[in-house]
């Protein structure tokens, strides 16, 4: 049976928590890791609406983008969200900034359902290390090697998959006693034709990158070397800044972004012809109007901007376009939903009818 703690793990695969910023709090916020899961919903927000929902649907865990708890608490009292959902046995596990970094989270969800291509990270804060493993083969087995190593995940760049480098030498072994040779025996030293191989890998597959050469490799004890590779960077981080396939003008800038987020009406800052290169802010706009300008954006797509950025992104000449908090960020939970489903067949993920915006527009 699926437990809280597998679901916890899953999200920290699609999006790890140590990529949330460091003012934030992610992770499982109520519950208890080994308890069963048998329903869960997904929402933006974990209200009192929603909480009530999943109780009367007996939904046993709530996977949420906003924190259930933010900000310290000193008391959990009758009445509060959390307090009902331990009263009930929900546990919440909550994904806030460490989603909106990772690839596929609500950054590029949004940047994707505006029709922006070929995105780049806005404002980087950090990024993904990347290392060479080096292996020696005998040269019959070398395609096999790098063949299973490519699977695992090594060898991709960019729109490139299975990279490898190669090269033909001579390798040498004095087999001991209790060795069990795939080539030679033991106490006569070999001379084999090896191939020297090389592949790329970022740090999340490199431990099964290396497992995958093992299992191929003929050899009792494979010779290979791992090499930090400081040549090639990977950096993650908070926005997104892509283009559009035709320009655009910003009032159809405007438009393309309240029909595709089904938002009733943005706010519009700017009049400009010729848009082509698109950033984006989703939720809190948090200071990104500066990362867009120096990033050469001819327009910021946000939410929840304050007064001064709108005034800041009119002298600066850039389109500014707010959509909204919960209508940048809201399109995660149905990607969420359905990723759930793939990854648990057996746990039943119900669609919440209480994740609405906390607001009417009237």
């Amino acid at each position: 049976m699926t437990t809280v703690g597998e679901l916890l793990n899953w999200m920290d695969q699609i999006a790890p928590f140590h990529l949330a910023e460091s003012w934030d709090n992610c992770g499982l916020l109520v519950g208890d890791k080994n308890a069963p899961v048998k329903r869960v919903m997904a929402a933006l927000d974990v209200t009192r609406q929603v909480a009530e929902e999943a109780a009367e649907n007996q939904v046993d865990c709530i996977v949420s983008h906003h924190p259930v708890i933010f900000h310290p608490i000193k008391s959990v009292t009758a009445g509060s969200v959390p307090y009902f959902l331990i009263q009930h046995r929900i546990s919440v596990i909550s994904a806030h900034t460490n989603l909106d970094i990772a690839p596929g989270g609500v950054c590029d969800a949004l940047a994707s359902r505006l029709g922006v291509v070929d995105t780049d990270v806005l404002e980087p804060t950090g990024g993904k290390a990347f290392y060479k493993v080096v292996v020696f083969v005998p040269t019959k087995d070398a395609e096999a090697v790098t063949d299973a190593m490519g699977a695992a995940g090594a060898g991709s760049l960019g729109n490139y998959a299975r990279c490898s480098f190669s090269h033909p030498g001579t390798g040498s072994f004095l087999p001991l006693d209790g060795a069990s040779p795939a080539v030679g025996a033991v106490g006569r030293r070999e001379f084999v034709e090896e191939t020297r191989a090389e592949m790329l890998c970022s740090e999340d597959v490199l431990s099964p990158v290396i497992a995958a050469m093992k299992a191929v490799h003929p050899y009792e004890e494979p010779a290979f070397d791992v090499f930090r590779d400081e040549g090639v960077k990977a950096p993650y981080g908070i926005g997104r800044i892509g283009s559009l396939p035709a320009p655009v003008s910003a009032r159809e800038l405007a438009a393309i972004t309240r029909d595709a987020l089904d938002c009733g009406a943005v706010r519009l800052v700017g009049e400009r012809d010729g848009i082509t290169r698109v950033a984006f802010a989703n939720g809190a706009e948090s200071g990104l109007l500066a990362a867009a300008l120096r990033a050469g954006a001819h327009a910021l797509v946000a939410g929840e901007v304050k007064h001064n950025v709108y005034v800041d992104a009119q002298n600066a000449g850039i389109v500014l376009i707010d959509a909204g908090h919960f209508d940048t960020e809201n399109l995660i939970v149905p990607l969420l939903e359905q990723r759930l489903r793939k990854a648990f067949p057996g746990v039943m993920v119900l669609p919440s009818e209480q994740n609405r915006r906390p607001y009417q527009m009237v």
